[in-house]
């Protein structure tokens, strides 16, 4: 019983646990990472985060990207390049998690979010390098996970000296608006200048889509899949009244200011940091919000159901447990209470009875004489023969299979009494033996002392003196083989 509960009460906290899912608030769950190319590290998540934030130590080469209520399906992973980046660190912390970018030289570096694909890019770089339209589309990233006019800006600069990758924002920047003619000219023309970000073939396929041409949208998702095996994308929601917001016209030099504010080397952005703000325009599913209260009653819910399902499962078992015991005990007493059928005496035990009263008041008399004795045993020995003979009727078949039939099982007691009475004769026949050689008295005080003092009962000791007086009177024998075979031999 202990183990069935055990093995119930698990089953309940199995079932409890599968129904937290479906109250627990949902989190993001990050996915995978790669690094390609070697300056390029791409997070993948269920759904795009929305509370995170980067930033770089002193040295340059180490980037810290910290997400908040993220999860994941390991608690520590590692991934190794040969590139700039040299190792990337994934670790958890209670609801947060931390990625650590190793890199093998100091460095900047820019996070932007690719809302198609639910991830983060960060992309790492030596600004001392850079071209003029390559820091406009550095400048763009930064102000993409802080304000959308400005990131515009940037990337317009960067678009017009043909920085190709600048051209897939500026595209998603106006398919966010719903400005889907200038989405598909400035998607295209990324296409075309080699843009290189996963995004695009999903803002081509929706930017087509939405404009009814759903050939050359089945072509880019078709040329999605081809390329980026293992990833999948979902379509963002447009809105026309971000046209406003997006494409005002905006100061330049506000922004960099800030930016250089927080660097205290004003020759780089190494030490700027990112975080994403709710300025930007991207649209997260929907939770629906349950007070702290409404989770409670929930589970005690929950658990009163569990609750009466193991309740009923073991009152059921305890009731069939309880009629096995029942039933197991009725039998039990039936079968003591059982009484064999008992045959009728036969001839033979019948006659043996007479002997025995015969024996008895041969005791009792001590005026009979030997040879009156013997005269008894003789026609005593004739008649339990002649009976036994007339028991002794041959027995048909049918007769034999019938008694088979009524044949029953004993119970344990009744075979223990049997095997008791057996090893009493066995010891009745030792006890004989031993005494074979021994004279057995006639008188009666004599012979209850000598029963006493050998034990075995009178009877059997005037049964043995009997017999032992029909085996050496030959001439008895004789007489006694004559009257009762002698009619065969003829």
């Amino acid at each position: 019983m202990k183990i069935y509960c055990v093995k119930t009460y698990s089953w309940v906290l199995v079932a409890l646990f599968s129904f937290l899912p479906f109250y627990a608030s949902s989190e993001t769950t990050f996915l995978r990472v790669e690094i390609n190319p070697l300056n390029r590290a791409t997070f993948f998540f269920n759904e795009l985060p929305i509370n995170f934030k980067a930033s770089i130590d002193d040295s340059k080469t180490l980037i810290t990207i910290t997400l908040e209520d993220v999860k994941t399906r390991f608690t520590t992973d590692s991934i190794a390049s040969e590139g700039i980046i040299r190792r990337v660190y994934i670790e958890k912390f209670a609801n947060q998690l931390q990625i650590a970018i190793l890199l093998s030289s100091p460095r900047g570096f820019t996070l932007a979010p690719l809302e198609f694909t639910n991830s983060l890019m960060l992309e790492v770089f030596d600004w001392k390098m850079l071209t003029p339209a390559e820091d406009n589309y550095r400048m763009g990233l930064l102000a993409l996970t802080d304000n959308l006019a400005v990131a515009r800006k940037y990337f317009e600069l960067a678009f017009n000296e043909k920085i190709a990758n600048a051209g897939y924002f500026l595209g998603y920047l106006f398919l966010k608006s719903n400005m889907l003619k200038e989405a598909e000219t400035t998607l295209r023309k990324a296409e075309t200048l080699g843009a290189n970000i996963i995004d695009l073939f999903p803002a081509l396929h929706q930017t087509y889509s939405l404009l009814g041409d759903e050939e050359q949208s089945q072509r880019y998702r078709t040329k999605f899949f081809e390329r980026y095996t293992g990833i999948s994308f979902s379509l963002i929601e447009t809105n026309s009244e971000l046209v406003d917001s997006i494409f005002k016209d905006v100061n330049l030099n506000l922004f960099e200011e800030k930016v250089f504010e927080q660097d205290t080397l004003h020759s780089d952005t190494t030490g700027f940091e990112v975080t994403q703000l709710d300025t930007i325009p991207i649209k997260q599913k929907e939770q629906p919000e349950e007070s702290l209260l409404e989770k409670i009653l929930y589970t005690l819910l929950v658990l009163i159901i569990l609750s009466a399902i193991l309740l009923v499962t073991l009152y059921f078992k305890w009731r069939k447990r309880k009629q096995l015991l029942a039933s197991k005990e009725r039998f039990e007493k039936e079968l003591l209470n059982y009484v064999y059928p008992r045959k009728p005496p036969s001839k033979a035990v019948e006659h043996y009875k007479k002997v025995e009263s015969v024996s008895k008041e041969g005791v009792n008399s001590t005026s009979q004489s030997k040879s009156r004795t013997e005269a008894n045993i003789k026609q005593l020995a004739e008649e339990i023969i002649s009976a036994k003979r007339q028991e002794e009727v041959p027995i048909t078949k049918e007769e034999l299979v019938e008694r088979e039939k009524q044949v029953v099982k004993m119970p344990p007691r009744v075979e223990i009494a049997l095997q008791i009475q057996k090893e009493q004769q066995e010891l009745l026949k030792k006890k004989l033996k031993e005494i074979s050689n021994v004279p057995i008295p006639t008188s009666p005080e004599k012979l209850d002392k000598f029963a006493s003092e050998v034990g075995i009962s009178k009877v059997s000791l005037l049964a043995k003196k009997n017999i032992e007086a029909i085996e050496k009177d030959k001439s008895l024998s004789e007489k006694l083989y004559k009257k009762f075979f002698g009619s065969e031999d003829k």
